[in-house]
């Protein structure tokens, strides 16, 4: 591809809803994960500039007896699997992309409050963990109900979220946002954390927090310190 055109911007592997390192059989050198054999070959052969970005899916809730307690792991399995990519070797220069996500759970979630707990909640997780780019899968019919010929019915609770990420978190603009790590000490009887927080600072110079409560029952009381 590069004797066609040197400029090319080639990445992958795509990997699909990975939660944990992908093995194989042990090479001669006893390697098993297949990411980290894969940027081996790349070094041994010189070729390792030409990797020019990371790809995986992550689909957290694929099986459809997912239940709203499961939303508590979404920050932990985000960040565990861009750290076990990391830990495989990828260099700090390649950028990591999510190029297809979403969510699904008990039942069609797609249009409930869940899913928009999720995303919002994946967002800052991502971005916090060093993410560079993410692509959200299934516009129709996670951001909008539709009737039989496909018209829009009504928009979902997804959207609202969308909207809040992309419109109040974030300023609207083509323009550097820088993302800060936070934390949260708000949690249940079960030892869940049940708020989670996301900082960065937007463009126009002002902090901007998004706080994402996932107690099904109860609204939190909050109190940010710098």
């Amino acid at each position: 591809l590069h004797r066609v055109d040197p400029n090319l911007k080639l990445g992958g592997p795509v990997f699909e809803g990975a939660d944990e390192d992908i093995t194989v059989s042990p090479d001669s050198r006893g390697r098993t994960s297949w990411l980290g054999r894969f940027l081996d070959y790349l070094r041994d052969h010189g070729r390792l500039a030409d990797l020019s970005f990371m790809s995986f899916e992550h689909y957290p809730f694929s099986d459809t007896r997912a239940t709203w307690k499961d939303l508590y792991d979404e920050p932990r399995l985000i960040s565990h699997i861009m750290e076990v990519w990391k830990s495989d070797g990828l260099p700090d220069g390649v950028p990591m992309f999510d190029t297809e996500t979403n969510a699904t759970g008990e039942g069609d979630t797609s249009a409930t409050i869940f899913s928009a707990v999720w995303l919002a909640d994946y967002i800052g997780s991502f971005f916090a963990a060093g993410g560079k780019a993410t692509y959200f899968f299934h516009y129709f019919d996670d951001l909008f109900t539709l009737d039989k010929q496909y018209q829009i019915k009504q928009p979902t609770a997804q959207l609202m979220a969308a909207q809040v990420i992309t419109q109040e978190w974030v300023q609207p603009v083509d323009a550097e946002h820088r993302v800060f790590r936070a934390a949260s000490d708000i949690k249940d009887s079960d030892g869940h954390v049940v708020v989670t927080a996301y900082a960065l600072l937007r463009p126009d110079g002002q902090w901007s927090i998004m706080l994402v409560n996932k107690d099904y029952d109860n609204s939190r009381k909050v109190r940010l310190v710098f």
